[in-house]
């Protein structure tokens, strides 16, 4: 149970992980159009 546990917490960890850093760089180039004086 805990192994299983730690494996599909690493899982959603790995994914979570995934998803921030494609919307951290969406955004950025979001923003980098929108407000390019910054």
């Amino acid at each position: 149970m805990v192994l299983n546990d730690s494996s599909f917490i690493g899982k959603q960890a790995g994914m979570v992980f995934s998803f921030y850093s494609f919307f951290h760089l969406f955004f950025s180039q979001a923003i980098a159009r929108l407000f390019p004086f910054c």
